[in-house]
């Protein structure tokens, strides 16, 4: 992996949008029409219209039929701080377009006085790529913010999807226009370091965001909303990072993309001359939401600004392995921070042994360190931590450790200074809200050398197959912190941190597997594993929030980076939310092993379903995970959740979770991709059915089925005339019975218990 070194960032946005214009078929001019007629400039591509008003350069995006998809104002406005202090916002007067073949050039003189401002855009025939803003001035200027798509919500369409919008559910990623939601929404790492905002999900760099239109039937009540009426979706995803804060501002029902500086206390985006601003924007289409993001995905692999993963068979066996965290434990107990020993550990790792629960990685939370930022055990309160280790994966456990590289509570304990931590607007050191640690500025190359060195030696002493990276949420925004080199400031900050310490951990391990929360396709190639992560606002509907996540994170299966399935603080919940995880990778549980938030620990019947859970789980970090039936896009509720799974490897339907109907869960038995999988798999309980081959589910010879409820299950077959079942029983025991293929069909009776009340693991079927 190469770092990212200045002149890489600053070539960063040209070089996304170079390399967009030089893939093969997305630098040419086919599948796209640019003409001028009477003022307005229209582009027709395969799979959207793009009209602006050359006068004004209002723009509507419509799709080929003329329904409108969205409309705004193409002028970026550009707040500024002039030389006297005074705030400036002063939109300029469109100069004439130049078109150059599928690109089309836009500038706007006179702005904030004698300021231009230029965007150029290039259309492909199913997408569309903005150029960073580029903003000039004879005069000295601060570059404060610059609003795309107008300022104070000029984007315009019916609704707005954005992943990450809130920390619970009270809050619904599908935001309709009707319901004029206020609120700032950070499309980076999200710190909510802002109290009069809504929490956003925990440090979630979604990277993009969506909308589309819908409309009523002709003399129906304008605001009568139908299906067949709505436009597919725009997803406007990021192409490179920016060096500010990006936000997407919802205001009073519309929307606008925000980046801010503050270059009037940092002086980093000043004037006289040229600043870019922003950064470059793909904008892809899709007829779902789901759809739209995986096109976003697939144009930046395209064009080669994203790689898909391909991982070794040990770093897949690693990053599936079912999993148990001990920060649900620590939470309960009062263990977190300096409270954690390795007499806990010990005690908790007994215990899950006793359990009987299979989990192969046994992963530790915060703090095992003596001092954040040492990355070195506390010898005090873990006397033989790497002898303990070394059990735990001699007894056939993976480990997992995590960490919080950035924290730093001692600087001189390092051989550094304060003046190596990030700096707030003032030039001290900055803290966390609260927090009695620094934050290490990784853009010093000293600060670097000392992390590198510090995290090598960590993986050689500690030996973790997984290091789970904790602590985006914590970097400053713009207005209350920054990098002593600015040209990493902003969202850029966490891929530079990023880029120094995940070389060193692969330097030490290659199959190390690094594990951290976050949709953008610009960190996949940091990332092996997903964590839907904290879900502790969400209580009593942990299961209900966890499938949401789930449902925004399939895509990242096409990217090669698998999903864990963290349980929440109930066991009530966790297996809801290992069903809903195992089609996009693996499952695990941070329960405590005693009692949870509601008294109840894990009775065999959980142990059960999470053994038996983790036999369905595949081996490969690729996967289409299709959730069916499609919810209604416009549903704020219903809408963004998956009631069933599918899982699809090569082509092949290798695993499906399924939930059957229920009379008033909105399930629509009409829908496509409900049909397509029942054909596979139906049932009269919630089942699993995995291939425990390459093969598909209609095909391969060894199945594995997990019965969440009593009831039964038919998985269509085209080949073999019987099953041999073996029914494995929590202890270890198993029954035997032989269960005939009828005209193409397999019918399996599944029970959550069997003889002598034992709970049942799952059901291994050897098709004959």
């Amino acid at each position: 992996m190469s770092s990212l070194s200045r002149r890489n960032f600053l070539e960063l946005s040209a070089a996304a949008l170079a390399a967009a214009c030089a893939r093969p078929g997305l630098g040419e001019a086919a599948g796209v029409a640019i003409r001028t007629d009477g003022g307005v400039l229209t582009v027709t591509a395969r799979a959207y219209v793009f009209v602006v008003h050359l006068d004004s350069t209002v723009t509507e995006l419509r799709t080929v039929g003329g329904a409108r998809i969205a409309s705004f104002q193409l002028q970026p406005e550009v707040a500024v701080v002039d030389a006297a202090g005074k705030p400036v916002l002063m939109p300029g007067k469109p100069e004439p377009v130049v078109v150059e073949g599928d690109r089309v050039r836009f500038a706007w003189k006179g702005a904030n006085g004698d300021a231009t401002v230029r965007l150029n855009i290039r259309f492909a025939a199913d997408a569309f790529w903005i150029s960073p803003v580029t903003y000039s001035s004879s005069a000295q200027q601060d570059v404060e913010k610059v609003w795309l798509f107008g300022r104070k919500g000029a984007l315009n369409a019916t609704h707005y999807v954005v992943p990450g919008i809130a920390e619970n559910g009270a809050i619904s990623p599908i935001q309709e226009a009707r319901n004029q939601q206020n609120q700032l929404v950070s499309l980076g790492h999200s710190g909510n370091h802002d109290r009069t905002q809504p929490q956003q999900q925990w440090a979630l760099p979604s990277h993009y965001f969506l909308g589309m239109s819908a409309r009523g039937t002709k003399g129906a009540r304008r605001d009568m909303y139908v299906p067949e009426k709505r436009t597919p979706f725009f997803c406007c995803g990021f192409a490179d990072l920016p060096a500010g804060d990006p936000y997407l501002d919802l205001h009073e029902g519309k929307a606008s993309l925000l980046f801010e500086y503050h270059s009037s206390v940092w002086h980093q985006m000043r004037t006289p001359g040229e600043v870019e601003l922003g950064c470059t924007l793909c904008v892809a289409f899709g007829e779902d939401i789901l759809p739209a993001i995986t096109s976003y995905y697939s144009h930046l692999v395209d064009a080669g600004i994203v790689e898909r993963k391909v991982n070794s068979a040990q770093k897949n066996a690693v990053a599936l392995a079912p999993q148990f965290c001990t920060w649900g434990t620590q939470v309960v107990r009062g263990t977190r921070t300096d409270h954690l020993s390795q007499a806990f550990l010990e005690e908790v790792y007994a215990e899950l042994k006793q359990t009987g629960m299979q989990a192969k990685m046994f992963s530790i939370d915060d703090k095992w360190e003596a001092h954040y930022g040492n990355l070195a055990y506390d010898t005090e309160r873990f006397p033989t931590f790497p002898q303990f280790l070394d059990r735990v994966r001699a007894e056939g456990h993976y480990v997992g450790i995590w960490t919080a590289f950035m924290r730093c509570e001692s600087p001189a304990s390092l051989g550094l200074t304060e003046s190596h931590m990030l700096r707030g607007p003032d030039g001290k050191p900055l803290k966390p809200r609260g927090a009695k640690y620094y934050i290490m500025d990784t853009t010093q190359p000293e600060v670097a050398k000392v992390l590198t060195e510090r995290a090598r030696e960590f993986m050689r002493v500690c030996k973790p197959d997984l290091v789970k990276i904790d602590f985006g949420y914590e970097l400053p925004f713009m207005h209350e912190g920054a990098p002593k080199d600015m040209k990493f400031a902003g969202e850029r900050l966490f891929a530079q941190a990023l880029d120094v310490v995940v070389p060193a951990l692969r330097a030490e391990n290659p199959d190390v597997v690094v594990m951290y929360y976050q949709l953008s396709p610009l960190f996949v190639k940091y990332f092996d594993l997903h964590a839907p992560d904290d879900l502790y606002t969400n209580v009593g509907d942990y299961d209900v929030e966890a499938n949401r996540r789930f449902f925004f994170i399939a895509p990242l299966s096409q990217l090669g980076v698998p999903v864990y399935g963290s349980s929440g603080y109930n066991w009530d919940t966790a297996p809801s939310i290992w069903f809903d995880s195992v089609a996009q990778g693996t499952i695990g549980s941070l329960n405590d092993l005693k009692r949870d938030e509601v008294g109840e620990g894990p009775t065999p019947e959980y142990v059960a379903q999470y053994n038996g859970i983790a036999q369905t789980v595949r081996g490969t970090n690729f996967a289409e995970v299709i959730p069916y039936p499609v919810p209604r896009a416009e549903a704020a509720t219903r809408g963004a959740h998956a009631h069933s799974w599918a899982r699809v490897e090569k082509g092949k339907v290798v695993l499906i979770a399924h939930r059957p109907a229920v009379w008033g869960d909105g399930v629509d038995v009409n829908d496509a991709k409900w049909k397509r999988f029942t054909r596979v798999v139906t049932s009269t309980a919630p089942v699993i059915v995995s291939s425990r081959t390459g093969e598909d589910l209609a095909v391969s010879r060894h199945l594995a089925v997990v019965g969440m409820s009593d009831g039964s299950v038919t998985i269509a077959r085209r080949q073999g005339s019987r099953a041999r079942v073996t029914v494995h029983l929590l202890g270890g025991k198993t029954s035997e019975r032989v269960v005939p293929v009828k005209d193409g069909k397999l019918t399996l009776a599944v029970e959550t218990h069997g003889a002598g009340r034992v709970p049942v693991e799952w059901y291994e079927v050897h098709i004959v």
